[in-house]
């Protein structure tokens, strides 16, 4: 409850590490099993975590450093993204830290960050991406997202647009519009069962789909100011120093089906084009 309140919870040193975690993780402490370390092979690991997947309570584990990466991972594999978990370190130490989250958004860039590096993360939109695939998995179909991000996004994007501009988020509290960046990466991922397309900046897309030869059939019948606003909006929506590679696009297709025209297959690390 403390929590799930907001309140920072902490514990003095005790007897042994797993009922300080078990205290800290803020998990359900009815019932619990302590299996020790996991074996060092991923295979094997993976097996041993199929067996106690089904214990009917919180499931406690050490792990070296080095490898809460893949444990996170096959974790995420064997027992689902969606279980609630925390991972604890430096125990009632002055570096003592725990993270309470979904496994997946636990395992989600562990791998490729240093201490100090600012991931950020959108909870609300796992539920989103999770319907999103219920839906598609149910009708069919195919979901086109679009919005300014990244692939695989690592800083702090947070940001504000005030009258066209950059602003100070806390200047003009209510008066700014408040954004971040989007990592399409992670919308992918909580999408779960769906194949995604390579990310796609706005201007390439708009090419694939014919924008050019659009623009100047319509490019024919003007003259004057008419032709200078139609140029202007062209640009503004394709080139590089506009809207062109800012805005970003990613298609989600059932597995195997064809994408929607204009995206192309993702890359074998799902990278942007």
């Amino acid at each position: 409850a403390a929590v799930e309140a907001g309140y920072g919870v902490t514990a003095a040193p005790g007897p042994t590490a797993v009922t300080t975690a078990l205290v800290l993780a803020g998990l359900p402490t009815d019932a619990f099993l302590f299996a020790g370390f996991l074996p060092n092979t991923g295979s094997a690991r993976r097996t041993r975590l199929q067996d106690l997947a089904t214990v009917p309570g919180t499931l406690m584990v050490y792990e070296s450093p080095k490898r809460v990466a893949a444990t996170l991972r096959d974790m995420v594999t064997v027992l689902g993204g969606d279980r609630q978990a925390a991972l604890c370190r430096e125990l009632t130490k002055k570096f003592e830290e725990i993270r309470r989250a979904p496994l997946a958004d636990l395992a989600h860039r562990l791998a490729d960050t240093r201490d100090g590096d600012i991931v950020e993360t959108c909870p609300a939109a796992r539920p989103v991406m999770q319907a999103i695939q219920q839906r598609i998995a149910a009708h069919g179909g195919a979901a086109v997202i679009v919005d300014y991000g990244g692939w695989h996004s690592l800083g702090d994007t947070f940001q504000a647009i005030e009258d066209h501009a950059f602003a100070d988020p806390f200047a003009n509290p209510g008066r700014a519009d408040l954004t971040a960046h989007v990592d399409f990466e992670a919308l992918a991922l909580a999408a779960g069962g769906l194949s995604a397309s390579a990310l796609m900046p706005q201007g390439a897309l708009l090419r694939a789909l014919g924008i050019d030869a659009r623009a100047q059939r319509l490019a024919r019948g003007l003259g004057g100011a008419a032709l200078e606003q139609h140029q202007a909006a062209y640009r503004r929506l394709t080139h590089a120093q506009e809207m062109g590679t800012l805005f970003k696009a990613l298609a989600l297709v059932p597995p195997g089906a064809p994408l929607p025209p204009g995206f192309a297959p993702a890359t074998a690390k799902g990278s942007e084009t």
